[in-house]
C-alpha cells in the first residue's frame, strides 16, 4: 500500500531530524517539529487518496491549503533551531 510506505518514509526522515537537532534545540521545539512533520505526511496521505479516488466534496483545495501551511511552519521552525 502505498500510503503506508509513505508513513513510514515520513515516520523515518522526523526521526532523523529529531535526532540530529535534539542536540542544538530545545526538546519542545523539537517535540513541535515532529508533530508537524507528522501531520504533513498524514495531510499528503489524504491528498493522494482524495486524488486517486475521486474528491465530490472538493476537499483537495482545504488539504492542499493545509498542508502549505504545514510545510511553511516546518520550514520556520527548522530555520529556528
Amino acid at each position: 500500500m502505498a500510503w503506508q510506505q509513505h508513513l513510514a518514509k515520513g515516520m523515518e526522515r522526523g526521526k532523523a531530524q529529531s535526532d540530529r537537532g535534539a542536540a542544538k534545540s530545545e526538546p519542545g521545539r523539537v517535540r513541535i517539529l515532529d508533530w508537524v512533520e507528522s501531520q504533513t505526511c498524514v495531510t499528503r496521505i489524504w491528498l493522494d487518496e482524495l486524488i486517486a479516488k475521486g474528491d465530490p466534496d472538493d476537499l483537495v483545495s482545504e488539504l492542499h491549503k493545509q498542508a502549505a501551511w504545514l510545510e511553511l511552519m516546518r520550514d520556520r521552525l527548522k530555520q529556528a533551531s
